[in-house]
């Protein structure tokens, strides 16, 4: 199978078979899942005012990577995902057939651009309506449900599929400002881990709680935590 028949037939696949469904199921564990992540705005604020910010992200990145990865695979039967031999080996080979997955979804960044049109000249609070309202909706479209069945049809593995999309929906974020300066290297940080547990609440909940969450997440951090920390 040629690498663009591979690609083409697996976002095909995926409309047919898909993985991720659109609502499950609704426990005490889900607001376990989201409870872990509704601190992160917070962290990541903190560190942003840091000036060795930048080492700090970029130092932290793999370290929580590989942590996240040996977490879900360690819980894995407990989120009733599949085993997964982690073996070196194993890795590379699904990383040689995923790797173009990290940049697939990418192009979800230039729907910041129509929608940061609609908003042009309008006040600060209508312009904070793109990260917290319609960010949530094409991103968990395009990295929890797009992403995951997608990488799910090519590896068989719904790990490796929660970490592959969770790796890609953190490093769109590279890009990110704080203020004036350059906030990607924290961002990817906080991201990851949202990657992580949004990609588990998808899987195991359904693809509605994972947007809530999103969206719930957001609001808290651009419209609640600028004004604790200021205070």
């Amino acid at each position: 199978m040629s690498f663009l028949t591979q690609i083409v037939s697996s976002l095909w696949m995926f409309q047919t078979e898909s993985i991720v469904p659109l609502f499950k199921e609704f426990s005490l564990l889900l607001l376990i899942i989201f409870g872990i992540a509704l601190p992160i705005p917070f962290i990541i604020d903190q560190i942003h005012k840091s000036k060795f910010r930048i080492v700090i992200g970029f130092a932290l990145y793999p370290i929580l990577l590989l942590m996240l990865s040996g977490l879900t695979y360690y819980f894995s039967a407990f989120f009733g995902l599949d085993s997964l031999s982690l073996s070196l080996d194993n890795i590379i080979e699904l990383l040689s057939k995923t790797w173009w997955c990290l940049f697939l979804f990418w192009p979800v960044v230039l729907l910041r651009i129509p929608l940061k049109l609609i908003t042009k000249g309008k006040s600060e609070g209508e312009n904070k309506i793109v990260p917290v309202l319609f960010s949530p909706l094409y991103e968990e479209f395009a990295f929890r449900f797009l992403a995951i069945n997608t990488i799910y049809l090519i590896t068989n593995s719904l790990i490796f599929s929660i970490i592959i999309s969770a790796m890609a929906f953190s490093i769109i974020h590279l890009l990110n400002k704080s203020g004036d300066h350059w906030g990607g290297p924290i961002s990817i940080n906080g991201t990851l881990v949202m990657g992580f547990a949004w990609g588990i609440i998808a899987l195991k909940f359904g693809l509605v709680f994972a947007l809530i969450a999103h969206f719930i997440n957001n609001l808290f951090a651009i419209l609640i935590v600028p004004k604790i920390t200021k205070s």
